[in-house]
């Protein structure tokens, strides 16, 4: 089992994430944590946050947020735009931020 990183280099990979979704760099959470692993030079922290995010999904169930959020009627593919999306993991990100 991997061991869980500190709060202050969670924060920091979530944040940089968050900028990367908010700013169109990237569309998902998880290669939007990639890209701060290497800026960051912390692919532990951001591989545990990876597998602590596929967990929250019910990986292989759904493998990306838009799915479970079908799945789990949150929402209609017919009535949610990208921006809806984008705000989704946005509010996701900034809920894990909170739980820190």
């Amino acid at each position: 089992m991997m061991r869980r990183p500190n709060n202050a280099r969670l924060r920091r990979l979530l944040e940089h994430a968050r900028e990367s979704i908010r700013t169109g760099r990237s569309r998902y959470i998880c290669y939007a944590l990639s890209f701060a692993a290497v800026h960051h030079n912390d692919h532990e922290g951001a591989e545990y946050l990876r597998r602590y995010i596929m967990r929250e999904l019910a990986y292989p169930h759904s493998l990306h947020l838009e799915d479970w959020l079908k799945k789990t009627d949150y929402c209609t593919w017919l009535f949610t735009t990208d921006y809806d999306f984008i705000q989704h993991r946005l509010q996701w990100i900034d809920w894990m931020l909170e739980e820190l």
